[in-house]
């Protein structure tokens, strides 16, 4: 009985990590954005440059995309198109108020985008300048791919081990029996 509930428990945490393969087999995509990002003023869009990375390694030039910008401060956002350039770059033009801090966030219609959470623009009102960030996030989509893999495997280990310590419910201790 304790071998089947054994082979059990093992069959079920290795169909949990084969169920979270194609998780990290499959379509995902790592986001960037460039240097090349200039921002706008009222009169002139703010032209976000970004790359697009297959699994952090191949350019993405297919499909279509789209970034979209959130200012946290008044509730506002703005979306646009972007169009492919060339070895995974893109470019999209968006209208963003000066003086605000805006959280990017890029779609990809075949791709789920990682990075995009955390990557901001700030537009400077008199300055016209730009401040980009977003390469800590890389880290982030390791961790939860990782986390994907390894959960299943760590609640069929913990159900194992309490299954291994727990004495069998019927075990009859000829010593202590009454006569």
């Amino acid at each position: 009985m304790t071998r089947r509930v054994f082979a059990a428990t093992f069959l079920a945490a290795l169909l949990g990590v084969l169920a979270a393969a194609p998780t990290l087999a499959g379509g995902w995509a790592q986001a960037s954005i460039d240097p090349a990002t200039t921002p706008g003023d009222d009169d002139t869009p703010t032209i976000v440059v970004f790359g697009l990375l297959q699994h952090g390694v191949t350019p993405v030039d297919f499909g279509s995309a789209t970034v979209s910008a959130f200012d946290p401060a008044s509730g506002e956002t703005v979306e646009a198109d972007a169009r492919p350039l060339r070895n995974g770059r893109w470019s999209a033009e968006l209208r963003l108020r000066p003086g605000a801090t805006w959280r990017l966030t890029i779609q990809h219609t075949q791709l789920q985008v990682a990075a995009a959470a955390d990557m901001t623009l700030t537009t400077g009102p008199a300055l016209g300048a730009s401040a980009v960030s977003g390469a800590a996030a890389n880290v982030g989509l390791l961790a939860v791919l990782i986390g994907a893999a390894f959960v299943p495997l760590l609640v069929g280990g913990s159900l194992l081990l309490a299954l291994w310590r727990r004495p069998p419910a019927n075990r009859h201790d000829v010593a202590t029996q009454p006569r």
